[in-house]
């Protein structure tokens, strides 16, 4: 694409955000049509399923309408924005899969027993378990994914505290949680 066609287009996609921040249908309806496929796309890479995929792309530019007036057209780019909030929501997605695969699992165990002291103490050694596992990690992967999980920090955020880029913090989230739904699933079955 040549400089000036390039410029064109990024002109374009700036008349559409200041449309969309005015609530108009259209240059939301013109967003979701040229960047929907790409973005689901990338979710179906990383989920590696489709109906969680279009889940998510369907969200993702739900959140947009929803935050429209807050977009800042002068701030990088509309799919940055839009690419970030759809990462988001898989790694919501990805502890979501996590939380139910092991309460499936601890409830599977528990059936032959409804006592709630037994669930504690189940519940407990599951939790030992996760930690255990975490301590296994290398030690800047383990704070990475601690600084997401406890103190809920972006990925920017934890960059930004890190001084290392957001791929990186990306990539090792997602290397982190990979990790444990292996290794869980070894220790329950």
């Amino acid at each position: 694409m040549g400089m000036k066609a390039e410029q064109k287009s990024k002109d374009i996609e700036e008349y559409l955000i200041c449309q969309l921040k005015s609530g108009s249908h259209q240059a939301f309806e013109t967003l979701y049509y040229k960047y929907s496929g790409k973005l689901y796309n990338f979710v179906n890479t990383l989920l590696n399923d489709a109906v969680i995929a279009k889940d998510i792309t369907q969200h993702s530019f739900l959140r947009i309408w929803e935050f429209r007036e807050h977009i800042d057209s002068d701030t990088g780019s509309f799919s940055g924005y839009l690419f970030q909030i759809a990462k988001n929501e898989v790694y919501k997605e990805s502890e979501r899969q996590l939380r139910v695969m092991l309460i499936t699992n601890l409830n599977d165990y528990e059936i032959s027993s409804k006592d709630e002291t037994i669930r504690k103490i189940d519940n407990e050694i599951l939790n030992v378990q996760i930690e255990k596992l975490l301590n296994d990690l290398p030690p800047a992967r383990k704070e990475i994914f601690l600084m997401r999980r406890n103190s809920h920090l972006t990925n920017k955020e934890i960059a930004v505290k890190l001084n290392i880029s957001e791929k990186t913090v990306e990539t090792q989230i997602h290397r982190t949680i990979k990790y444990l739904k292996s290794k869980l699933i070894e220790v329950i079955n």
